[in-house]
């Protein structure tokens, strides 16, 4: 079934890092496979097996893979070239449609990767506030620099390394000394952001989260919690980040603040906003964002803004936008469609599951609770059967990310539906094998 990317892979670690250009490519089953096509819901390995894809690049590929609209006006755009080292229209038309879009966007600054914009932002909030301390949350994952990859996993003491907060590396080559003014808290727990709050509010230059836990099981923010965070931090003139990366163009085009009502600060925004292409933005309030300016706060990259990255993002909306309300009306549906059967089915079969999602995300774990408030409740699912589920649903030709994400694209059919649920019923009776 995976002969030829066994083979491959075999290959692959003889040139390539690990095998892989990503840490996160390593984790699949039975081996990375090699992939040699892809075309709206569906990808194809190079052993032929063709998969309904319910990972989309790990979020980004909202529209389907290769939507036609998006690579037309690419294609078009690469008879006038394709960087720059300066301004172009389209790069000015994108950062317009964006401030018209997204509830804290007042300014935009693009990149080309989660990671970069992130490390803008953390850079920024601590030249406007000319404070130092960043505030994160347990389970939640901001990018791979030294000063964004801490607490993702707190509760496990394994060869950690911590800064002088308690805050935990993740990654042998960390020092404590790059991240040493970050600190890492349970998620949706009111008292113990206050506490914090109390005890380094001087320090204390930003809040960044992510405003629904989309990295670990889409964890929804509890009733007034995000409302009582902006208020907090408004009245201790504190920053408020919220990294939008994957809930952004998920769960409307304006992101998690739009559908919460809650706006933030200084925003991210990147995986759907330009159907696959390598295109992040940091957005955010005027008098903060235009911090960005020589002898102020530095921000640059080469790439950043490129041509045909901004066409295929600036298509990208103008076609969620055609479809108005009906764009992500019919995501939620079919997420709906497939949880529903989902939990019918684990119900005849006595397996005790949960699912959170929302919009076009939705998160499986194996366990007898009814909600998952944090990155605790989590670890204390059944980890173990996920990852034997996953294996067992790629096998049924059903590809969902490493971790049990499922995103869901417009061009998933009816008839995906169907076989995804026959492929979830066939899954779970395997896992006793």
């Amino acid at each position: 079934m995976y002969s030829k990317s066994k083979k491959q892979f075999k290959e692959s670690k003889k040139y390539l890092a690990g095998g892989v250009s990503s840490h996160f490519r390593m984790i699949f089953h039975p081996v990375p496979l090699t992939y040699k096509s892809a075309k709206g819901s569906k990808l194809t390995d190079i052993d032929g097996n063709i998969y309904i894809d319910y990972a989309l690049a790990a979020g980004p590929i909202v529209l389907g893979h290769a939507p036609n609209e998006v690579l037309r006006a690419v294609k078009k755009s690469l008879k006038n070239g394709q960087l720059y080292y300066g301004q172009h229209e389209t790069e000015i038309k994108l950062a317009k449609k964006i401030t018209q879009i997204i509830p804290s966007a007042e300014r935009v600054r693009f990149a080309s990767t989660g990671s970069e914009a992130v490390h803008a932002a953390i850079r920024l909030s601590r030249g406007y506030t000319k404070k130092k301390i960043i505030l994160k949350f347990h389970g939640q994952y901001h990018g791979w620099f030294d000063n964004q990859m801490l607490g993702i996993n707190p509760l496990n003491k394994n060869n950690k390394v911590y800064n002088s907060y308690g805050t935990n590396m993740e990654s042998m080559g960390q020092l404590p000394s790059s991240a040493e003014d970050i600190i890492s808290i349970p998620w949706n727990d009111i008292n113990v952001l206050k506490k914090t709050i109390k005890k380094y509010k001087k320090d204390l230059a930003a809040i960044i989260m992510e405003p629904i836990m989309c990295n670990t099981c889409v964890i929804l923010p509890k009733e007034k919690y995000l409302e009582e965070v902006r208020k907090i931090c408004t009245q201790n003139k504190i920053i408020l980040i919220f990294d939008e990366v994957i809930t952004g163009f998920r769960i409307k085009l304006g992101g998690a603040q739009e559908h919460l009502n809650v706006t933030p600060d200084l925003s991210i925004f990147a995986k759907g906003i330009a159907s696959g292409f390598s295109l992040s933005c940091l957005v955010g309030k005027k008098k903060i964002m235009d911090f960005l300016a020589m002898n102020k706060v530095i921000h640059g990259g080469t790439y950043n803004s490129s041509v045909l990255n901004t066409v295929a993002a600036l298509k990208t909306i103008e076609i969620i936008q055609k479809q108005k309300n009906i764009f992500y009306k019919r995501l939620d549906i079919v997420r709906k469609k497939l949880t529903d059967e989902f939990y019918k089915i684990a119900k005849k079969k006595n397996i005790n599951i949960n699912i959170q999602g929302i919009g076009s995300i939705f998160h499986i774990s194996f366990t007898e609770k009814t909600i998952l408030e944090n990155h605790k409740d989590y670890l204390e699912t059944d980890l173990n059967t996920s990852q034997k589920f996953i294996r067992k649903m790629q096998d049924n030709k059903i590809r969902i990310t490493g971790r049990g994400t499922w995103f869901i694209s417009y061009a998933h059919t009816n008839t995906d539906i169907k076989k995804t649920i026959k492929s979830f019923s066939k899954s779970l009776d395997c896992l006793n094998n």
